[in-house]
C-alpha cells in the first residue's frame, strides 16, 4: 500500500476538518467528486480515490443520524433498496447459469476486445466491489436526505468550489499544452487502473484534456455540464461559462462532451423563461459561428473533425459499437436477467445496467432516478426557487445524458455527487416532490 501525494494533501485536509464542523465533510466529500483518477492508496496497478475515502469519512462523522431518520423512508429509498438486493443477488447467480457467455469484465479496459472475444463469465471480486460501493452511494443519498437542513447550509460552497476545481485544473492542462506552462498530471492521475487515455497525444503536439478524470470523454462531459450550471446563473455566470469554460469543452475534443453539451441545454430551455431561453440562445448561435470558423482553420481544425464529425469512423467507434452489440446479446441470451452486476463493461451506463442487471435492475435504477430527481425537476419550473435548483438540474441533465449514451460508469462520481446536492436542496420550498 502506498499513500500517493495528492492521498498525503487530501489527508491533511480531512484531519483539518476536526477543526470545524461535521457540515466541512460534505463539502470535501464533493469536492472530491471532481478529482475522478485520484487515486488516495495505491495497491499495484489499483488505487482508492480520494472521493471513496472521502465518503467514508462523511458516512462516518454523520452515521447517527440513520438511527434518527430511520422512520423516513421516502418512495425513493425503497427502490434503492430492492435495485441493491438484485445487484448482489445476481453477482451470485448470474455465473452459475449463465458460465459459457463471454464478457467484457470492465477492469480490462475495451481496446484489447478488438482481436479478442471476451473472457468466459466466472464472477469474480470487481462485482462485489462495484456493488459494495452503490451501497456506499445509496446510503450516503439516504444521510444526505436525513440532513439536508443542516447541509442546505454548505450546498452553494460545496458545488462552487467543485466547479472551481475542475475549471481550475482544466485550464492549468491546457496552459500547460499551449504555452509549455509546468502541469503535474502525475500528481492528479496518479494511478495506471484510473489513467485510461488521460494525456493522450494527438497530431501536430495537440493533448486532449482530461483534467483530473481519466480521459478526455469523461473530462468532457463534466466541463460541458459545468458550462450548463453557470449558464443557469444570472449573467456573470453566463459571461462565465462562455469565457472560461467553452475553451475547455472545445480542447477536450470529445464526443461526449457534445452529448452533455446538448442534454445540458435542453435541460436549460426547459427550465428558462421563454423570452430569456430565446434571446440567449441567438446569442450562443452568434458567438458559435465564429468559434466554429477558427476550429475548423489550421490543425486544430483537422484534429476537430476527426474527432467530432468524423468520430463514427474512428477505432473508438468500431471499439464502442462492438461492445454494444456484445451487450444486447448478453441481455436476450440471460432472458434478460443480465450477467451479474459489475461483471461487464459497455460504452454507456445504460447499456451496462441492461446488460448486467437486466430489465429488472433497470426498472429499479430508473424509479429510483425518477422519484429523487424528474419529480423534483417537473416542479421546479414553476417554483419559486428555481435560481436555486435550475443550475444543478442542469448539471445533472448533462451528466446523466452522457451516461445515457457515452459513459460506462454507473458509479460516475459527478453523478452520485449531483444526487447528493438534489437531496440536499430537496429541502426547500417547492421542491419537495415525493419526499
Amino acid at each position: 500500500m502506498e499513500l500517493t501525494y495528492i492521498g498525503a494533501v487530501w489527508l491533511v485536509i480531512l484531519l483539518t476538518g476536526v477543526l470545524f464542523d461535521r457540515r466541512f465533510y460534505f463539502i470535501a466529500m464533493l469536492v472530491a467528486a471532481g478529482f475522478y483518477a485520484s487515486a488516495f492508496v495505491n495497491f499495484g496497478e489499483k488505487g482508492v480515490s480520494v472521493f471513496v475515502v472521502s465518503q467514508i469519512v462523511f458516512i462516518a462523522r454523520f452515521f447517527n443520524v440513520i438511527m434518527v431518520g430511520i422512520g423516513l423512508i421516502p418512495a425513493w429509498m425503497n427502490y434503492a433498496k430492492f435495485l441493491l438486493v438484485y445487484c448482489f443477488l445476481s453477482i451470485v447467480i448470474a455465473p452459475l447459469f449463465f458460465s459459457d457467455l463471454y464478457v467484457f469484465p470492465p477492469d480490462q479496459g475495451m481496446d484489447i476486445w478488438l482481436i479478442s472475444t471476451g473472457m468466459p463469465l466466472d464472477g469474480g471480486w470487481f462485482g462485489i466491489y462495484q456493488a459494495i460501493y452503490l451501497m456506499l452511494n445509496f446510503v450516503t443519498v439516504y444521510i444526505c436526505f436525513v440532513a439536508r437542513k443542516e447541509l442546505i447550509s454548505v450546498s452553494n460552497t460545496s458545488i462552487n468550489l467543485l466547479v472551481f476545481f475542475i475549471v481550475l485544473i482544466g485550464w492549468w492542462e491546457l496552459s500547460g499544452a499551449l504555452a509549455g506552462v509546468w502541469y503535474p498530471r502525475d500528481f492528479f492521475v496518479n494511478n495506471s487502473g484510473f489513467a485510461l487515455l488521460a494525456g493522450q497525444e494527438l497530431d501536430f503536439g495537440f493533448v486532449r484534456l482530461s483534467g483530473a478524470f481519466p480521459e478526455p470523454s469523461y473530462f468532457g462531459a463534466v466541463i460541458s455540464g459545468v458550462f450548463w450550471y453557470l449558464f443557469s446563473k444570472k449573467n456573470l455566470g453566463k459571461l462565465l461559462s462562455v469565457i472560461c469554460v467553452a475553451p475547455l469543452i472545445i480542447y477536450s475534443l470529445s464526443g461526449s462532451a457534445v452529448v452533455s453539451f446538448i442534454t445540458g441545454a435542453l435541460i436549460w430551455l426547459y427550465l428558462s423563461k421563454k423570452h430569456h431561453a430565446v434571446v440567449y440562445s441567438l446569442l450562443l448561435i452568434i458567438l458559435i459561428i465564429p468559434v466554429y470558423g477558427v476550429l475548423v482553420s489550421g490543425d486544430f481544425g483537422y484534429l476537430f473533425d476527426k474527432y467530432i464529425f468524423n468520430k463514427l469512423d474512428s477505432t473508438s467507434t468500431a471499439i464502442r459499437v462492438g461492445v454494444n452489440n456484445r451487450s444486447w446479446e448478453l441481455l436476450f441470451d440471460t432472458y434478460g436477467f443480465g450477467v451479474g452486476f459489475g461483471n461487464h463493461r459497455s460504452s454507456s451506463a445504460l447499456l451496462t445496467i441492461l446488460a448486467t442487471i437486466g430489465f429488472y435492475g433497470l426498472f429499479f435504477y430508473m424509479a429510483f432516478i425518477f422519484d429523487l430527481i424528474v419529480k423534483p425537476l417537473l416542479k421546479c419550473r414553476v417554483s419559486s426557487t428555481n435560481l436555486v435548483h435550475a443550475p444543478i438540474f442542469a448539471f445533472f441533465g448533462s451528466i446523466f445524458g452522457s451516461m445515457l449514451i457515452s459513459i460506462p460508469d454507473v458509479n460516475f462520481y459527478i453523478f452520485w455527487a449531483l444526487v447528493f446536492m438534489v437531496v440536499v436542496l430537496s429541502c426547500l420550498k417547492d421542491v419537495k416532490g415525493s419526499n
